[in-house]
């Protein structure tokens, strides 16, 4: 609602810009209408630099690189968050863009900005993965998977979008976001919660709900005030990446699957009192200090597209947001 001063002051005044947003309308709306003046500027304009969605971000980039030789074609990322004994909570400030953000208007503005700023569809790879839907599960993690209607798919998309465009990725990369459950159960609870959350997100009288008994209806997961210093310490995150690709000197083609996958996984405190600034910061200090390895001299962009040749991800897991590659299947 009054991110767009701050973008617009910036880019007048000459100042880089870094945010913690994750409203995917916003995110887009600012690229379409500041991109090129944040280019003749030279300021750069960093939405999405926090939790949503550094991690995912810079995964692709991370599990691309270890992929190594051949043609990595789909990733897919399966979050888990583990928390202690007094549970998981974010701040109503959370919930409020993320009601927002749920509501049909905007997801009809989202379309409407998509369709000016991204004309032509997204390439196609060589060969498509299909999503996996609920409730599916997936051996490699060994958990159950629930698409995710976040930010990091359509962050990772403009990435990749950008690095085509750019030449630095000379062939399109799939990505898709999931949640991961270790039962079954609590995958069809996280469901019905979803539902409730968005039926109520779309009405006003439970908007007014959501935000007046925010625990109520939230069953405890969004409370004023945030979480405690206890369920902080308590809680963290593992995000694994799933890579399928082709082996070098494999014979592709659109019937043939991939015969090479690779596993990846970025690990971090919690999500947003600890990896949310660790990630802002580093941001900060590796455009600071990597402007030679960077491609651009301005621009609305994302992490990815922005830092993919930088050490950023060194960077992070000197501070516990960690990056490791685990097995080659």
């Amino acid at each position: 609602m009054y991110g767009e001063q701050v973008v617009k002051a910036c880019i007048e005044g000459g100042a880089h810009h870094l945010d913690v947003s994750g409203e995917p309308e916003y995110l887009e709306k600012m690229q379409l209408m500041y991109n090129s003046k944040a280019k003749d500027n030279q300021v750069f304009v960093i939405g999405a630099a926090a939790y949503d969605s550094v991690p995912a971000d810079m995964g692709l980039i991370y599990t691309r690189k270890q992929f190594g030789e051949g043609q990595l074609v789909t990733v897919e990322s399966v979050l888990n968050v583990q928390h202690g004994p007094e549970g998981v909570t974010l701040n109503t400030g959370t919930m409020e863009s993320a009601m927002y953000a749920s509501t049909l208007s905007s997801n009809m503005e989202l379309a409407r900005v998509r369709k000016s700023l991204f004309p032509g569809p997204m390439p196609s790879p060589e060969y498509s993965l299909s999503r996996r839907w609920p409730f599916v599960h997936c051996p490699k993690v060994s958990k159950w998977l629930l698409p995710v209607p976040g930010t990091d798919e359509m962050v990772v998309n403009r990435t990749v979008r950008e690095m085509l465009s750019q030449g630095t990725l000379d062939h399109p990369i799939e990505f898709f976001s999931y949640i991961g459950c270790h039962k079954l159960l609590t995958s069809l609870v996280l469901v019905l919660c979803g539902f409730l959350f968005a039926t109520l997100a779309n009405i006003g009288i439970g908007r007014w709900l959501l935000m007046k008994y925010p625990h109520i209806f939230t069953f405890g997961f969004f409370k004023i005030g945030g979480p405690t210093r206890k369920q902080i310490d308590g809680t963290s995150f593992t995000m694994e990446f799933l890579g399928h690709g082709f082996s070098q000197g494999s014979q592709r083609n659109k019937s043939k699957k991939p015969d090479k996958m690779i596993k990846t996984i970025v690990s971090g405190p919690e999500l947003a009192y600890r990896t949310t600034p660790t990630c802002l910061i580093q941001c900060a200090v590796t455009l600071l200090k990597s402007r030679d390895k960077i491609p651009y001299k301005g621009g609305v962009l994302t992490t990815g597209s922005i830092f993919f040749n930088t050490d950023l991800t060194d960077r992070l897991t000197k501070h516990g947001v960690k990056f490791v590659m685990v097995q080659e299947y």
